[in-house]
């Protein structure tokens, strides 16, 4: 009757331990929970201290901590990988007891647990993709304190505790790759802005970024500009040019790389450009970039020195 009230215990307890890590694994982040999670645990087992510890390269990180001791390898702390209980966990890929830290101290930091009072361990490996990413690790006052029926119930809780750590892993990842891209992004940003030239990228003839500057040159809001197509500021007499052009550039095919076209303000007014294209990946993605630059002093100063050459051919 014993027996089959504490298999009872059992699968509520695990199955309690189920349900805290399937709902923890939205919050991303390990350390929200650990404690949560550890109070469940000693509901089925007794244990002063245990421990979350993953593999980076030749260290080993203390990701999470629950502690009834004061202990010298705290949350965070950064050991060695060589000679650690971790070490041969995932090099054997099972779980190792170690029944009585007074009579068998085999790895490296089992000193400190004696010295602080702690007297048996068991670590178990934590699974990903076939592969041990680091041990989770249960320690007792107690010598003898685990068996084969800890380590039953362990390594099915170390199971789910894996799916946890890889989706907060997978959410650091992504958030430092996400801030990365927007320091880059802020950087090329300020880099764009600061050049007296228009500067846009187009994807399927429509504006997919441009800086303040074309707005200048184009006298439409720069929010208005982002989503048309820029064919609709290319004045009608430079449309089909500069269409045949951007048209040969998607292709793939040889451009020129910088040519004349003329644009059409808001107000209607014509504005000369001298126009750069090239091809480029945006937001990983094929586009193109142009540098855009307005000529009309340049092209007002051509006409001055053709009129000037024309009045001394005259006089001539």
């Amino acid at each position: 009757m014993g027996s089959t009230e504490e298999q009872k215990r059992e699968r509520t307890g695990l199955a309690g331990i189920n349900r805290l890590i399937k709902t923890s694994a939205s919050s991303l982040d390990l350390r929200q929970v650990y404690d949560s999670f550890a109070s469940q645990l000693k509901r089925l087992i007794a244990f002063d201290r245990a421990s979350i510890a993953l593999i980076k390269g030749d260290e080993l990180q203390i990701l999470a901590l629950s502690s009834e001791i004061e202990s010298q390898i705290g949350q965070r702390a950064v050991v060695a990988l060589q000679g650690t209980a971790t070490q041969w966990v995932a090099a054997n890929k099972e779980a190792y007891i170690t029944r009585d830290f007074g009579r068998e101290r085999q790895f490296l930091t089992d000193d400190t647990y004696f010295r602080e009072g702690l007297r048996s361990a068991i670590r178990v490996p934590l699974f990903s993709r076939g592969e041990v990413i680091g041990s989770f690790s249960v320690h007792s006052r107690q010598p003898n304190a685990f068996g084969e029926r800890e380590q039953e119930i362990l390594e099915e809780v170390a199971g789910l505790l894996a799916v946890v750590i890889e989706n907060a892993r997978l959410f650091e990842q992504t958030r430092a790759r996400a801030e990365e891209l927007k320091a880059s992004e802020e950087k090329y940003r300020r880099l764009i802005e600061d050049i007296d030239d228009g500067y846009a990228v187009f994807r399927k003839e429509r504006i997919v970024f441009a800086n303040s500057r074309i707005a200048e040159i184009s006298g439409y809001p720069l929010e208005q500009l982002i989503g048309e197509s820029f064919m609709k500021f290319i004045a009608p007499e430079a449309l089909a040019e500069t269409l045949k052009i951007y048209e040969r550039s998607m292709r793939g095919e040889p451009t020129l790389e910088r040519f004349e076209s003329v644009t059409l303000r808001e107000d209607g007014t014509r504005v000369p450009m001298e126009i750069s294209a090239r091809d480029i990946t945006y937001e990983g993605r094929p586009a193109v970039s142009m540098i855009i630059r307005d000529i009309t002093e340049r092209k007002r100063a051509e006409e001055a020195l053709r009129e000037s050459e024309k009045r001394f051919r005259d006089i001539a």
